[in-house]
């Protein structure tokens, strides 16, 4: 999927979202499944695990949920889920829109922002210091423009070079 086609999956009810995204997903899943190997070991022996209900935030007022695949390692004996890329791990919001609230703090400020996007001040203060920690040296390495950059091809950068999406936080 690309931000184009999400921004128009945008555009439907709740209830079309679940089922688009869902389809897309699982269509992902299935193509993917022969090349995925363990973020850990790095071993192709994976098997199925059951799934799981995830909520996805797509704006401050919308959401929707869509079930997401675990597998499971035979080398390590660990379980992992397999993300799409707008799911940043251990965020609530997807990628789209927490690129779209930072660069909207950038561009204006904390209040204006908070206003517009009806979030908290807390939590925009929590992004902009993520942000400026973690995340704005990587982007000038990558030579990226945060305002005016494809927020799904930014989430496919940083897993390529640093192998975490933009905007996790790093766990290991």
């Amino acid at each position: 999927m690309n931000y184009k086609t999400f921004k128009q999956i945008m555009k439907a009810s709740n209830d079309k979202i679940s089922k688009i995204l869902q389809k897309n997903y699982d269509n992902h899943y299935n193509k993917q499944l022969k090349y995925l190997k363990c973020p850990r070991c790095k071993s192709p022996l994976l098997k199925y695990h059951g799934k799981y209900e995830r909520n996805i935030y797509l704006s401050s007022d919308r959401h929707t949920v869509i079930e997401l695949n675990r597998l499971y390692c035979e080398s390590c004996y660990r379980t992992f889920s397999l993300l799409p890329d707008y799911i940043i791990k251990f965020k609530r919001y997807v990628a789209p829109f927490i690129i779209e609230v930072i660069s909207s703090i950038l561009s204006s400020s904390i209040k204006k922002t908070s206003n517009e996007l009806d979030l908290s001040k807390g939590y925009l203060r929590y992004l902009k210091n993520q942000y400026y920690e973690r995340h704005h040296h990587a982007l000038k390495i990558l030579r990226i423009d945060l305002q005016h950059n494809d927020p799904f091809n930014i989430c496919k950068l940083f897993i390529n070079k640093f192998k975490y999406n933009f905007m996790q936080i790093n766990t290991s």
